[in-house]
């Protein structure tokens, strides 16, 4: 059952969570200052027990599911410094729900990554490591698995407050898993999770854009009091809803995977997993790109200082969605997954 409204528990979990990663909200445009805010955000998490939500109680977690780690998403969203939490969640959900791999790979306080992409020539070309992980999960060769790091890596690019890297792949250092099929519930539970934190971004963004056009003063009056403002703005609520709407059924879909899931074109009508995230994320990167770039807009000048940290979240929004690759290949991606059952049922 697909609910539209936070049950009790969730509603417990957004306000805590909210509180969090309010309290160690930054736009510190100094990397050392950033790195300590980060370091004490990431040092909170773990103590409340969030860095282990997502592995099973039996391994010491907390057994969330995918719409309560949604939540999670949806708060984390707003703080720049909560990079890295999407793939931590996800890589340790993936290990927990293999009764062979004990939590115990990823060290208490500290963080795990993933590679969406394969290995190429012995490297994987784009891994989120904003948190410093100890620990990496993707396809190397015929296998999914995971690598230890030896330390955080010391390299990469920043894409604002985001690090990217590219990681090289030691075999004698990789531990096969499995085949690289079972990657695609990595991939599912990502692409739901990097829509809700998306989402969360357009609800920061969208508060802080609507205040500063009603303090914001120009010709006697708020400058959110002209039409072309007003109306740039009034379209984004329905596209953040619809975005979460059609998160949360993909998190329904992925928790509740189905025998025969649907696939109906004509009706349009979905319960496969793989074409709800697939949705899910294409439609949130949409809806956050169109929000980034009305916050940096409305904001004028000033949206692009880097005092205020709003150019980091039109960074953020346009940078995440690309770890799995470019966005026209996604969308064929999802094409395919829609349109080839109707061909091979010919």
């Amino acid at each position: 059952m697909i609910r539209l409204q936070d049950s009790d528990d969730e509603q417990a979990l957004r306000h805590a969570f909210g509180q969090v990663f309010t309290k160690f909200q930054t736009s510190a445009a100094d990397h050392a200052q950033a790195e300590a805010n980060r370091t004490a955000l990431w040092s909170q998490l773990d103590e409340m027990g969030v860095l282990a939500m997502a592995a099973p109680e039996s391994l010491g977690g907390g057994n969330a599911s995918l719409t309560q780690l949604c939540v999670l998403a949806e708060e984390a969203g707003a703080n720049v410094d909560s990079g890295g939490l999407v793939e931590h969640l996800t890589a340790t959900r993936f290990l927990g729900a293999d009764s062979g791999t004990a939590y115990g790979v990823v060290p208490k306080a500290s963080s795990a990554t993933i590679s969406l992409r394969p290995s190429r020539s012995g490297r994987w070309p784009a891994v989120l490591t904003s948190a410093g992980p100890s620990l990496v999960l993707g396809v190397h060769g015929d296998a999914v698995g995971i690598l230890r790091l030896a330390g955080p890596p010391a390299d990469g690019n920043f894409v604002g407050p985001v690090r990217i890297s590219e990681v090289a792949v030691d075999d004698q250092s990789f531990t096969r898993l499995g085949p690289p099929a079972r990657f695609r519930m990595v991939l599912d539970t990502w692409r739901v999770l990097t829509a809700a934190y998306l989402i969360g971004i357009c609800d920061y963004l969208l508060a802080r854009t609507v205040t500063y056009v009603c303090d914001r003063h120009q010709f006697g009056k708020p400058v959110g009091a002209y039409q072309s403002v007003a109306h740039g703005l009034a379209d984004l609520p329905g596209m953040i809803s619809g975005a979460r709407l059609l998160t949360g059924k993909a998190a329904w879909s992925v928790d509740n995977a189905v025998s025969r899931p649907i696939t109906d074109l004509a009706r349009n009508e979905y319960t496969d997993p793989g074409v709800l995230a697939a949705m899910a994320l294409l439609f949130a990167a949409d809806t956050a790109n169109a929000m980034a770039d009305r916050a940096v807009h409305y904001h004028g000048a000033i949206g692009a200082a880097v005092e205020t940290g709003i150019h980091n979240y039109y960074r953020i929004v346009r940078a995440l969605p690309l770890l799995a690759g470019p966005m026209s290949i996604q969308r064929r991606e999802l094409a395919d997954l829609i349109l080839e059952p109707m061909w091979t049922s010919r």
